[in-house]
């Protein structure tokens, strides 16, 4: 939930510059007024950035943190690193066979949330910083039709991770299913009223709400799964195998976000 807050902040900040620009809706999208916005951003930054210290500070001094012996294990953890440095050669010789033991393991949860962000980076931001409102809205509702579509996806994809923690965990299948039934929504945004795109689309498609009608949903299943299948993995390995578990999570994680991009650039140029 915390990157997706860290997400809503730099959202909002593009809201709030575009009500303030007077310029027209592309400059007040693409780049309104570039010291007032640097401005905001870093401020923004630089608050999240110091709600999240305060915040550790409060956690530290918690009792249910005291009395978790977090911080005695982190102390022993580094007393140990100094007193022995390990063959490095040794272990990653060793560990060979469990990574693939590992990898197999968590092979579904992998799968989806690869999955889930090829589909999120697939159109988001490409395709929806593409769509426009309609030409015969007012100044105002054009300079803020894309930041509020931003905006939606980020809030709602905040809500989404949250949502994770009241959700019970499916089974993996259905995480990979319901990761691959997300990829309906890119015909949608394609055929969806953007700049340059084709017009022959569905009716209900090229409507004024259909944007944002399609982005909720699309933003919360993007939150929701991605949390449900990065808690799903390390559970199916053992408790010695759960770190290099959510490091490999973090792998297929970052391959989705390159998968995503690079299919993006061949969806605008054939939209």
């Amino acid at each position: 939930a915390g990157q997706g807050l860290a997400g809503v902040a730099p959202a909002l900040a593009v809201v709030l510059v575009a009500l303030s620009s007077s310029g027209t809706p592309d400059e007040a999208c693409v780049a309104p007024h570039i010291d007032k916005a640097a401005v905001i951003y870093f401020v923004a930054s630089a608050l999240l950035f110091g709600a999240a210290v305060a915040a550790f500070g409060v956690l530290e001094r918690s009792t249910r943190y005291i009395a978790s012996g977090l911080g005695d294990a982190v102390s022993v953890e580094e007393d140990d690193d100094e007193e022995a440095e390990p063959d490095l050669d040794t272990n990653l010789l060793e560990n060979d066979g469990d990574i693939a033991s590992v990898c197999r393991s968590i092979a579904l949860p992998a799968l989806a949330v690869f999955l889930v962000f090829t589909c999120t980076l697939s159109v988001f931001p490409a395709l929806t910083s593409l769509t426009r409102a309609p030409s015969n809205a007012n100044a105002l509702h054009k300079r803020l039709f894309v930041p509020l579509l931003f905006l939606e996806f980020n809030a709602l994809d905040t809500i989404g991770r949250a949502s994770a923690g009241i959700v019970e965990v499916p089974s993996s299948r259905t995480l990979v299913a319901l990761s691959a039934l997300r990829f309906a929504f890119v015909p949608c945004f394609i055929f969806d009223d953007i700049e340059h795109g084709p017009t022959n689309g569905p009716a209900v498609l090229q409507t004024t709400a259909a944007p944002f009608l399609l982005m909720a949903p699309f933003a919360l299943s993007n939150g929701l799964l991605a949390a449900l299948a990065l808690t799903a993995a390390p559970p199916l390995v053992a408790a010695s195998d759960r770190e290099l578990a959510g490091n490999l999570m973090g792998l297929f994680l970052v391959l989705g976000l390159s998968c995503g991009s690079l299919l993006s650039f061949g969806l605008v140029a054939a939209a």
